[in-house]
């Protein structure tokens, strides 16, 4: 079973966030806690006790010789000091690399951009789409009004059905007239037939 002094230490290490102010605890008790902060919180807390500062220097070294491990300490400069000043260099490479991606992306030519505004929410598809839940439930059957191509096409059948008709006329006009040439004696047929008629005598031609 832990202590009570080591249930504390695990309470406070699992909610170090909400570690401000400690009073007059002194740091040999809280040290356990704070090897468990990352800078962050250690700033945090030292900031509410300043007293810690000299005395959380050897845990400023863990994190310059973890995150900063190939870097120097300048003379008379404390490791709480080293790790600040490699981190805002660190930021602030960080943000001219930002700045730098920016400003080239912006000089990029920008390719051909679509862009669709629709008034009153959804876009509304065509109405001549076969199978549109709009178009389902009309009963009426849209009056399609005839364009001039269309009244230009039926001119010209019509009058195409005109000149069947007066074709058909003329062939029929034709073939009586052929027919009643057809019917003609020919001068000398008719020479003979009045001949017999003649030898045989008027009575006998009734017949």
């Amino acid at each position: 079973m832990l202590s009570l002094y080591k249930q504390c230490i695990h309470v406070l290490q699992n909610n170090i966030d909400l570690l401000h102010e400690v009073g007059g605890v002194p740091f040999d008790i809280l040290e356990p806690v704070l090897e468990c902060c990352t800078p962050k919180q250690l700033s945090q807390v030292e900031d509410y006790n300043p007293t810690f500062i000299k005395l959380a220097d050897h845990l400023w070294e863990r994190h310059c010789q973890r995150e900063f491990q190939n870097e120097q300490r300048q003379d008379d400069e404390s490791w709480r000091e080293m790790y600040f000043r490699f981190f805002d260099q660190k930021e602030q490479k960080l943000k001219t690399l930002t700045k730098n991606i920016i400003l080239s992306q912006s000089k990029k030519p920008k390719g051909r951009q679509i862009q669709t505004a629709y008034v009153q929410g959804m876009a509304k598809p065509a109405r001549d789409l076969k199978g549109h839940p709009e178009n389902r439930g009309s009963s009426r059957v849209p009056f399609n009004k005839p364009s001039k191509k269309t009244l230009g096409n039926r001119k010209i059948n019509d009058s195409g059905k005109d000149s069947v008709a007066a074709g058909n006329t003329s062939v029929s006009g034709r073939s009586q007239q052929d027919g009643k040439k057809m019917k003609k004696i020919a001068p000398m047929m008719a020479k003979s037939l009045k001949t017999f008629k003649n030898r045989i005598g008027p009575w006998q031609s009734r017949f």
